[in-house]
């Protein structure tokens, strides 16, 4: 784990690198059915898979429509992968396409 809670500009907490992240790396689970690695459960109607946020990642990486990661998914884990980022840089995410990913509804207007 190369990243760390910090105080972020976009939404009180984020994750922050502690070293860079080369382009198509993986920088770690994002989300995930199973409970066991789960922090936080996802639940909105219609959503029928239950999807945990996984760790400081998935519960503090927050939204941009410019984000510096994409995501990969195995099976029913989704990872967050390194667009490039740089050393000290806050690590964000487009929740819309992970939303769309996991069939979770989300309104991303009120992160804008």
């Amino acid at each position: 784990m190369s990243y760390e809670l910090k105080e972020s500009k976009i939404n009180k907490q984020g994750i922050f690198t502690t070293t860079q992240y080369p382009k198509n790396i993986e920088i770690g689970l994002y989300v995930s059915t199973s409970c066991e690695k789960g922090v936080r459960y996802l639940f909105k109607p219609p959503v029928e898979t239950q999807w945990y946020e996984i760790g400081m990642l998935g519960r503090y990486c927050n939204h941009s429509d410019n984000p510096n990661t994409h995501f990969s998914r195995i099976d029913n884990d989704i990872f967050l992968i390194s667009n490039g980022i740089s050393e000290n840089e806050e690590i964000t995410s487009d929740y819309n396409i992970v939303s769309e990913m996991i069939n979770f509804p989300m309104d991303t207007t009120k992160f804008n």
